[in-house]
């Protein structure tokens, strides 16, 4: 189990990581004045998960975008993170918030154990968030995502602009950014993958950008003197169904069991 956890945490590092574009900040800074909330569509997650030869397997009852994380940010830096060593995960600290995050912040790497991605989050990001009042304990800062899912879901802010997974319809990333701006009146950042299947990029991470009273701003200026980049081309993106995906587990309630079953 040990060996699960270990290859889980060191690859989700890595997925964070090769999503951003901008500095690490010293680790001895723990100054940021932002959050950066992170969300991922359940399909990208699976196949990026697969490349990395992990097993996953998309519970039935989620339905929307999955939280990735709450990140506290220093703008124009990815960090800081780990930020406080005395602040260890425990799990009876969040028992009550278990089944909404189950559906809205889910651990879909079936060859690791269901809390391994929320300590990850909490240790990672978590404990630099506890500087602030709002996210001060573990408890409440699991408990903010959550309500933050339930304003700033990317399935409702997309869906509003009528852009919705599709077996057949490709979207052009710049229609996909003004229909979130539109929504939040601030930029928003758009990541993709690659889908090996059909050779396209698809959606994979939208991170929304809120100051710390949970406003939304601009993740970058269009002036170009930001370092943002999408990694996304400028068209035919896709955004696949949950439900044609191949990797939604059959048994409701559970993704420890399957791995991808992909035609």
């Amino acid at each position: 189990m040990q060996t699960f956890v270990t290859t889980f945490l060191l690859c989700v590092c890595l997925v964070e990581s090769s999503h951003h574009h901008y500095p690490e900040g010293s680790s001895n800074d723990h100054d940021w004045d932002i959050f950066t909330f992170t969300q991922e569509w359940p399909v990208a997650v699976c196949v990026l998960g697969t490349k990395e030869h992990h097993r996953c397997a998309i519970p039935p009852d989620v339905r929307t975008w999955g939280i990735h994380g709450l990140w506290p940010t220093k703008t124009g830096t990815r960090g800081p993170t780990s930020c406080n060593s005395q602040l260890h995960f425990d799990f009876r600290r969040i028992q009550s918030l278990v089944p909404m995050m189950k559906v809205l912040w889910p651990n879909m790497y079936a060859d690791t154990s269901m809390e391994s991605f929320w300590e990850h989050e909490w240790t990672k990001h978590g404990t630099c968030a506890s500087s602030l009042a709002a996210t001060s304990n573990e408890a409440m800062y699991f408990q903010k995502a959550l309500d933050l899912a339930g304003t700033y879901g990317v399935s409702q802010l997309l869906a509003k602009e009528n852009i919705v997974p599709s077996t057949s319809r490709t979207y052009r990333l710049e229609e996909i950014e003004v229909a979130l701006t539109h929504q939040l009146g601030a930029r928003a950042k758009v990541e993709c993958t690659k889908d090996e299947r059909t050779g396209k990029m698809m959606l994979y991470e939208v991170e929304i950008c809120l100051d710390k009273q949970f406003n939304p701003v601009d993740c970058y200026q269009p002036n170009g003197s930001s370092d943002y980049h999408s990694d996304c081309p400028n068209s035919d993106l896709e955004y696949p169904p949950l439900a044609t995906s191949g990797f939604i587990s059959p048994i409701t309630g559970v993704n420890r069991l399957l791995g991808p079953m992909i035609e």
